[in-house]
């Protein structure tokens, strides 16, 4: 079974990503586990596709507290003999080196094959999140074999290629594709079949890549919040409250009735997104950040709304 690791910082757009990859498949032999870093699972309710499974690892990080569940959760979907490509989708502060380890495990090397690692850059931030996060953000640049420069159409193109230049000074090794929502030729992503062992940048002993040093997690330092708002909110009220969000507040999504409609959210950086998406469960919305003022969250969120009529 072909296993194929996707990782990226909060907002880069790793499950645009998967989503596309998942269309992308034609034959349904296809699984895929999302893990989120928060206590509820945003991103698995927007992957779906005919046949494909989809299992939710959520709070914590497949690099620590959740590769006992990884490990367990690639075993069960190999032994099904029903999965030929099996996409992971890492929480957004996961850190690539200590996720491959967990794949060395003896129950799984004989039986599947770790493609080359996917990592999606917001590239128009890419500068500020390596200046506040340093080495745990650029770890997920370093160790990537095929770098994915997204959202380029928020740059002119002398500023993205200046800032591609900047992140393959960190990578050097690694391929690089340019993208807008990550729509790129999808058969450059995962191209094992053309690539020798030498060729992956990070080398895993167990897994034909050498080792790595030992070190904390960083993302120790991030924190988390679920909100719940189930009240009507008006698009402008929403988006002015999300525009005055503190910087330390990186990456918030859920879903909240808008203008009447049931909507999935998207904030990242000071952009918000609004789209129609309906769901059976509770309007949650979760936060992603260092130091998240949790009392003012809260009680901000659920002071919004409630002044618009229903439909």
């Amino acid at each position: 079974m072909n296993v194929n690791l996707v990782f990226g910082f909060l907002g880069s757009g790793k499950t645009t990503l998967v989503k596309r990859l998942i269309a992308d498949q034609t034959d349904g032999n296809v699984a895929v586990i999302v893990n989120e870093f928060g206590d509820i699972g945003i991103d698995g309710l927007l992957l779906d596709g005919k046949n494909v499974d989809i299992v939710q690892l959520n709070s914590g990080c497949l690099c620590c507290n959740l590769k006992g569940p990884m490990v367990d959760a690639i075993a069960e979907i190999e032994a099904s003999g029903q999965v030929e490509t099996l996409f992971i989708e890492s929480s957004g502060v996961a850190e690539p080196v200590d996720t491959l380890k967990a794949l060395v495990d003896p129950s799984l090397t004989a039986t599947i094959t770790i493609g080359p690692i996917v990592t999606v850059i917001n590239l128009p931030h890419f500068e500020k999140l390596k200046d506040a996060l340093g080495d745990f953000y650029t770890d997920q640049v370093r160790n990537a074999d095929v770098i994915l420069l997204n959202k380029i159409d928020l740059l002119n193109p002398d500023e993205a290629v200046a800032l591609g230049e900047l992140v393959r000074e960190i990578n050097p090794l690694a391929d690089f594709l340019y993208s807008n929502h990550c729509d790129v030729n999808l058969a450059d992503l995962f191209r094992s079949s053309s690539r020798k062992e030498s060729d992956f940048v990070t080398q895993i002993k167990g897994l034909n890549r050498g080792t790595a040093h030992q070190h904390d997690h960083a993302h120790q330092q991030m924190d988390s919040l679920i909100v719940s708002n189930n009240t009507n909110i008006s698009c402008p009220e929403i988006t002015k409250w999300f525009g005055e969000l503190p910087c330390l507040v990186y990456r918030a999504k859920g879903f909240a009735v808008i203008d009447g409609v049931q909507s999935i959210l998207h904030y990242s950086f000071g952009q918000l997104e609004i789209e129609a998406k309906s769901t059976e469960g509770q309007n949650h919305m979760i936060f992603i950040g260092q130091d998240l003022l949790h009392a003012e969250l809260t009680t901000g969120y659920q002071s919004l709304g409630g002044n618009l009529a229903m439909n």
